[in-house]
């Protein structure tokens, strides 16, 4: 079975390929980490939500299985 190393960003950042691309079109690389960041703490706002959501039907009991 293939042993499968997926990139970092910090891999892709430092690709010359990306980084010849991201000069042609002016983008930064502080501005690519900038996103992501902003990226990650959305979807890990989104997950708290969920789970304290899921925390709270929980404690409501399960109105389909009589729990």
């Amino acid at each position: 079975m293939a042993d499968w190393n997926e990139a970092t960003l910090e891999d892709l950042l430092s690709d010359p390929i990306i980084l010849k691309v991201m000069a042609r079109d002016g983008v930064r690389a502080d501005e690519v980490r900038y996103l992501v960041e902003q990226a990650t703490n959305r979807t890990l706002e989104k997950q708290a939500a969920l789970l304290s959501q899921a925390h709270v039907n929980a404690a409501a009991g399960c109105y389909a299985c009589g729990r």
